[in-house]
């Protein structure tokens, strides 16, 4: 099982030190940190606004910190076009993108940002609020199918979200998004669609999200709430039990 640090903050000189605060940890203890995933929320799509690049250079400071790892956007904003076209050409190889506020319209700029990231390198992650992937679940599932066989230089992956209310970590588990893992790997076997579940991820709660059927889990208050690296090694080994 894939772990994914999440980092939600207000500041972009602290999103650099978590950034290498997590670099460092992998390099020195060998932890599986593929992806390091960075949240943006602009107050309107979600109620919490945190730090937002507002041109390319300021996320490319961002990007020349990968090192034998990569960051992954999950982009919780109303004005997804702006915001993906920014990740887009700052290189921003992972975004993750809400399907819930662009199929409650025509559906136009997913489909061009589906098309877009098809034909390049970025791997795009489709995502929903839970209370609309359970309304919206068949046309979510219909979406990712009839749209995954075009991936061929990167790949789309779906992202389910673990509580109710987005754009905050240490929100409260739902156990709805257990049954709504079960219903997608039940539909794509494990080599043809990766799972990522987000939200509430702790030592109890990612076995249940394990034996549903999940691929990866996305970290947040669970590791950011450590009081030191010795702390995180020992949340994060329980992790991989």
């Amino acid at each position: 099982m894939k772990i994914i640090p999440a980092i939600l903050e207000n500041e972009l000189d602290v999103i650099k030190n978590k950034i290498n605060f997590y670099s460092s940890l992998k390099q020195k203890y060998s932890l599986d940190f593929k992806l390091i995933q960075i949240d943006f929320c602009d107050g309107e799509f979600v109620s919490n606004k945190n730090w937002l690049p507002e041109n390319l250079d300021n996320l490319k400071e961002l990007v020349a910190l990968e090192k034998d790892f990569n960051l992954e956007v999950h982009l919780m904003c109303k004005d997804i076009r702006k915001y993906f076209d920014i990740c887009k050409y700052a290189g921003v190889k992972y975004i993750v993108v809400h399907i819930d506020n662009i199929l409650t319209g025509e559906n136009e700029d997913l489909l061009k940002i589906t098309e877009e990231s098809a034909e390049t390198e970025i791997n795009l992650g489709l995502c929903a609020k839970l209370s609309f992937m359970k309304e919206k679940e068949e046309s979510i599932l219909s979406f990712v199918g009839g749209n995954k066989s075009k991936f061929t230089k990167s790949k789309l992956y779906l992202q389910v979200i673990g509580i109710e209310n987005i754009g905050r970590q240490g929100e409260p588990f739902s156990k709805d998004s257990v049954s709504i893992i079960q219903t997608v790997r039940d539909l794509f076997p494990n080599e043809e669609l990766e799972i990522n579940v987000d939200g509430a991820v702790n030592e109890v709660t990612y076995k249940l999200f394990e034996n549903a059927g999940a691929s990866s889990l996305v970290v947040g208050s669970y590791f950011a709430k450590v009081e030191g690296e010795e702390q995180l090694l020992e949340r994060y080994n329980l992790l991989k039990l």
